[in-house]
């Protein structure tokens, strides 16, 4: 299996394992982590990184208090426009 293959198949399992399922790591999720982190070269910043791509893939981007400002100051500005012209 080449690299890229374990990082999909670590990507697969741990959505369906943890995220899907809410369960802890399988043996075989547990060992394609840490092939996954050797990979990375250790870096568990890299690693974090990877999990954080999985969970926006699955759940979607998360929403920041600045977005949401962002939002409301723009649906404002729309409402203002629509009153006052």
């Amino acid at each position: 299996m080449t690299d890229q293959e374990k990082i999909e198949e670590f990507k697969r399992l741990y959505t369906e394992e943890i995220l899907v399922n809410g369960g802890s790591m399988s043996p075989e999720l547990s060992q394609l982590f840490d092939e996954v982190l050797s990979i990375f070269g250790d870096n568990p910043a890299k690693m974090d990184a990877l999990i954080e791509e999985i969970r926006n893939e699955y759940y979607g981007p998360e929403v920041t208090l600045e977005d949401r400002v962002a939002t409301l100051e723009e649906k404002v500005a729309n409402i203002e426009k629509h009153l006052f012209g």
